[in-house]
């Protein structure tokens, strides 16, 4: 995530845009407490970008046994820096689309902490000197 004092890119790839911080709350994303009592909530969250991997997340989600694919959420949280269509479209070609949750925008870490996912937070990063 940016630090607090860090410049914002704007949509027209400039800098200095306002930071708007998210209303992250499980809640807000349409988790209610224990909607699943077996339920297993997997959090990417982070500047998106292209070497972050989310591509990678999205098939490895998409090969999770019927078991636990039934039982799981994938919420990514975070700033995109790059297109999301192609994410999106990946989502929906991989069959778990339905499964994701979209939290765009910067959010604070005292918001991330916030949300007390214990299952899974997964932070991915590929080699960047590639982009």
């Amino acid at each position: 995530l940016l630090g607090e004092n860090a410049p914002v890119p704007t949509p027209d790839g400039g800098g200095q845009g306002e930071r708007q911080d998210l209303p992250l709350t499980l809640a807000s994303v349409g988790f209610t407490p224990r909607e699943r009592k077996d339920e297993i909530v997997i959090l990417f969250f982070g500047n998106i970008s292209y070497y972050k991997g989310l591509d990678i997340l999205i098939r490895a989600f998409g090969q999770l046994p019927q078991s636990l694919f039934c039982r799981a959420r994938l919420l990514v949280a975070g700033n995109p820096q790059m297109p999301l269509e192609p994410l999106k479209k990946l989502a929906i070609s991989e069959g778990v689309a339905e499964r994701i949750t979209w939290e765009l925008g910067y959010a604070p870490d005292h918001k991330i902490k916030s949300l007390k996912i214990k299952n899974f937070t997964i932070l991915l990063t590929e080699n960047i000197l590639k982009y």
